[in-house]
């Protein structure tokens, strides 16, 4: 959503997704005991010819607990932390299935020592807010805790890992709390297994996964599962599987390597496993399943197919040898994805294809293609997908498509060195753990690129073709995905099948190279009229004789990458307004080419450089956003002012959207989450159709490629262009790019004025939305209009603090106490431009039988807050998170990037910047009690509530009259 005023609820999972999707909660625990560790040794290297990267320091203790401790001073001053336990879902029994993730929880609700919560609390005292900084997940083969302090003293440091030692020793698994977290485990389970995605996962299972342990194990349980998990015998799991020798700790930051390895060895090293050993599972290996062919039908669903090829996961630690056939691999599936995308471009029955490959430990090793449908031409589609792949098959795979890819994949190797050199500690730490779970290594990536250089002479067309040969020689397992029943049944769809296999790939369409001249002709650069530079804050400005604005903040957070951003016009709010304009297509406008060159054209020009960019309409501006590097920043900006000069429309493309249109459309139907985010906002603006999410079904048919072009003609042609630059760049390089680009343009046409949009009435009744997923699910949210973030700046910050007290107290009444929700979301959003228009959201995804109950318990703290102000404890840890949020802000470039989108002649900006940090520090217990009273307890709140549709009806959007003010 590009507006604002988000709405922060749960995101869906893709079809398919679960079987490697994280199950993730909350996070922490402790005690001492010390040994010396053994000597240094990068245990993860055992058995590879790869050589490790000196920058880790690696050992084991005499417990047999890894660890892996690497010095990295970005973001400054904060550490990651990450405790990776191999015990997921495929390490419990058939009775247990569910109890890996359950015991995540309860990991988080207390020990002996540390009562329940008291850890999270604690590391919000140390400015880490819980869920972002704080938080775990549980897969198939781990259960990993995460932890980013914002703090590297030694005492924060000695309290963080502490904790987290108690929490992983000695978990409490308290019977009364375990029965109110069984509620929150089952909620979260009912949130993510959609009917859909349930669907999927259950006529897949055998098909997919056949022989293999996982394919008889839910990673989230099931209701009887989790209900048999005792107190006692969740215990026990944590005995069998909590143990020194299957854990790993990973630490990176800005801190001691040596002092991190001495606080590790204190309080991990008197670690003891209970009783024996358990034994490794009987994973399995695929097999020939009993049937193909995996069949779903859903009203929500939109068409599709997915073939996969599945052989046995290759085990063993990554080598060379391995890592240049994955290369080889990578390559190739590259190639076949862009002959996809060319055949896409003819309109046919396929949407869209793309081809990947999964190799995951204990599972298998899966090459998989998706593909979307036109309408209930699956037949069509599958044949046209075939032909693509067939013709690759058979070959010749020409050399200049060969070199396209390989020049994308080496310069992203290039990139990856000087990248790598300012990564943030927990991409890092989160790297590590990743290559702990797949088997892989940890070398430099100097390695990397050297590697893939020496190999690229071998990357030669009979190459390429013995790779797709080798990946897609299995027999396809195959998994329709419909809106309807497939006439014929299984039957009809294996004979489709055995059809579409023998189907011929037509040649291989000749692709013009073309130059960047070509697409966008040099203009003589405009002339720098004067510079304004905001010296205090190392800000540049700039403006050209054409009234062009460039804002530039050279950062060093960030090694070879430069944010660009592009602001054109005013945006939803310079029109007129309840008028509604195609911005939907966007997207049409992105895939249509630029001119006369086509997107494999243009596909072929890129590859190597680093110029693609995103466009959306937002409230105030059309923007243009990429990111892009020293090297390339010249070119993505001439591809962006090419874009703006001369908007292409292709009708092929206009058609794909439309066919595409009606399933999308079925699918938000599928879940309370996404009802909510498309119907709900423009409610939140008064019901003006410049806010429209989704555009009406005769608007997306009636609309033709000669009516959007000239739409984004006139959106891209008229008002102000701010150009903002930040990151890694040369100053004098980034004015003459954008001089012999937008600065060139001519004067540019007055833009509209804006208009704010009508704030919503509070309605004596809720606002009822329908949704057509999990009859069990509903969602309630509660809005109240607040405050422009700069008309009164102590106050909006006051709230944000506000926002961060109710959504703790609801994460520890509603969701810890009740066990009514797996996670609360409240939210305080301002909408950039007008200083009095806001929005506090609070809300939760919930059985629709507890609506009432969620409702009592958000108006009880209010009314608390409003008599009372905050506890101090309460306030010190909203404080100090956000503080530490702040901080790390600072140390980023999208902090940066959102300074320069504002109004810098605004002296309020300067003074918010100026502010930035001490603002938040001095808000007193009172401010937040006042803004609480103001807005909240004394304003009239907007409800909305997201309710299953009644057994046949189709969803409907109730709107009850306001009441009067």
């Amino acid at each position: 959503m590009t507006s604002p005023l988000r709405i922060r609820v749960l995101a869906s999972l893709p079809l398919l997704a679960l079987v490697a999707a994280p199950l993730t909660a909350q996070t922490l625990p402790p005690g001492p005991a010390r040994s010396a560790p053994v000597p240094l040794e990068n245990w993860l290297h055992r058995g590879s010819d790869i050589p490790a990267d000196p920058a880790w320091t690696m050992g084991i203790l005499p417990n047999g607990l890894r660890y892996a401790v690497r010095r990295n001073a970005t973001p400054p001053g904060t550490v990651a932390i990450r405790l990776r336990i191999d015990a997921g879902a495929l390490m419990e029994a058939e009775d247990e299935q569910g109890w890996a993730h359950l015991l995540e929880h309860m990991a988080f609700r207390g020990t002996p020592t540390r009562p329940d919560g008291e850890a999270v609390k604690l590391w919000q005292r140390l400015g880490a807010s819980f869920g972002s900084d704080s938080n775990a997940s549980t897969t198939y083969r781990a259960t990993t805790y995460m932890l980013d302090l914002p703090r590297n003293d030694a005492g924060s440091l000695d309290e963080a890992v502490g904790t987290l030692a108690d929490m992983m020793q000695n978990a409490a698994v308290d019977p009364r709390l375990l029965d109110i977290e069984r509620n929150v485990v089952l909620a979260e389970r009912a949130a993510r297994l959609t009917p859909l995605v349930t669907k999927v996962r259950d006529a897949t299972r055998d098909v997919m996964q056949a022989g293999l342990l996982a394919s008889r194990r839910e990673l989230a349980g099931t209701p009887a599962t989790l209900a048999g998990a005792t107190a006692e015998r969740l215990r026990a799991f944590h005995r069998r599987w909590y143990r020194p020798e299957r854990a790993v700790m990973v630490v990176t930051g800005d801190m001691d390597p040596a002092a991190m390895v001495d606080r590790i060895t204190a309080q991990f090293g008197g670690w003891k496993g209970t009783g024996a050993a358990p034994s490794e599972p009987a994973y399995g290996s695929p097999v020939e399943p009993a049937s193909r062919i995996a069949m779903v039908s859903d009203a929500n669903a939109s068409a599709g197919m997915q073939l996969a090829w599945v052989t046995p996961h290759v085990a063993g630690r990554m080598t060379a040898e391995r890592q240049r056939a994955e290369y080889l691999d990578s390559i190739a599936l590259m190639v076949l994805n862009q002959r996809f995308v060319e055949q896409a471009r003819k309109g046919g029955a396929m949407l869209s294809a793309g081809a990947g490959v999964s190799r995951q430990r204990s599972l298998s090793d899966t090459v998989s293609l998706g593909v979307n449908v036109r309408g209930a031409q699956w037949q069509a589609a599958l044949t046209e997908a075939y032909g693509v792949l067939n013709r690759a098959l058979a070959g010749p795979i020409g050399r200049a498509e060969i070199g396209q890819q390989v020049a994308s994949m080496a310069d992203g190797l290039r990139r990856s060195i000087e990248t790598s050199k300012t990564w943030p500690s927990a991409t890092i730490a989160n790297g590590l753990v990743s290559d702990v779970d797949t088997d892989d290594v940890s070398p430099t990536r100097q390695y990397y690129a050297d590697l893939f250089a020496a190999q690229k002479p071998a990357i030669t067309p009979a190459a390429v073709n013995a790779a797709l040969k080798t990946m897609f020689a299995p027999r396809p397992r195959f998994l329709i995905v419909s809106p309807t029943p497939v006439q014929g049944g299984e039957a009809a769809v294996a004979a489709a099948l055995e059809t579409a296999r023998k189907a011929e790939g037509g040649a291989v369409a000749a692709v013009r190279t073309v130059t960047l001249d070509m697409v966008s002709p040099p203009l003589t650069p405009g002339r720098v009229m004067r510079e304004r530079p905001i010296a205090e804050f190392g800000i540049d400005r700039v403006t050209f004789a054409n009234g062009v604005e460039l804002a530039m903040k050279k950062t060093d957070f960030a090694r070879e990458s430069i944010g660009v951003e592009v602001r054109i016009g005013t945006g939803q709010t310079g029109r007129p307004v309840d008028t509604q304009l195609p911005d939907w297509s966007s997207g049409v406008l992105l895939a249509s080419g630029i001119g006369a060159a086509t997107p494999p054209e243009l596909a072929r020009l890129a590859a190597g450089r680093q110029i693609g960019f995103s466009l959306a309409t937002r409230t105030d501006a059309t923007v243009l956003s990429g990111g892009t590097n020293p090297r390339d920043v010249g070119d993505l900006l001439r591809i962006m002012v090419a874009v703006a000069k001369r908007p292409t429309i292709d009708p092929i493309m206009v058609e794909r959207f439309r066919a595409s249109y009606a399933a999308s459309v079925r699918s938000i139907f599928g879940q309370p989450q996404s009802v909510l985010a498309v119907f709900a906002l423009p409610v939140l603006y008064g019901n003006d159709k410049r806010f429209t999410v989704l555009p009406p079904a005769r608007a997306v048919a009636g609309t033709d490629a000669a009516a959007i072009k000239a739409h984004w003609t006139r959106v891209l042609g008229e008002g102000p262009v701010r150009v903002s630059v930040v990151g890694d760049f040369d100053r004098d390089a980034v004015i003459r790019a954008v001089a012999a680009t937008f600065g060139a343009l001519p004067p540019r046409p007055a833009p509209p004025l804006k208009i704010q949009p009508v704030p919503p009435l509070p309605t004596a009744k809720p606002l009822i939305l329908n949704h057509r997923g999990d009859p069990t699910q509903a969602i309630v949210a509660v809005n109240w209009r607040t405050l422009g973030g700069l008309g009164d700046l102590p106050a909006s910050r006051a709230l944000n603090i506000a926002t961060a007290i109710i959504q703790d107290r609801l994460t520890d009444d509603f969701r810890e106490k009740q066990g009514g929700t797996y996670s609360p979301f409240v939210s305080q959003d301002e909408l950039r431009g007008f200083d009095d228009f806001g929005m506090l959201m609070a809300g939760a995804q919930l059985t629709p039988d507890r609506m009432a109950a969620f409702r009592s318990t958000l108006d009880a703290i209010i009314a608390d807050l409003a008599a009372n102000g905050p506890a101090a404890d309460d306030l010190l840890r909203a404080k100090e998170t956000a503080i530490g949020a702040a901080q790390r802000a600072l140390a980023g470039n999208s902090y940066w990037s959102a300074i320069l989108a504002g109004d810098l002649d605004d002296p309020r900006r300067i003074a918010s910047m100026r502010t930035y940090i001490s603002g938040r520090r001095a808000i007193t217990a009172t401010d937040v009690r006042d803004v609480v009273r103001k807005y909240l307890a004394n304003g009239k709140p907007l409800v909305v509530e997201v309710r299953p549709a009644p057994a046949g009806a189709l969803p409907v959007v109730e709107v009850p009259a306001p009441t009067k003010p």
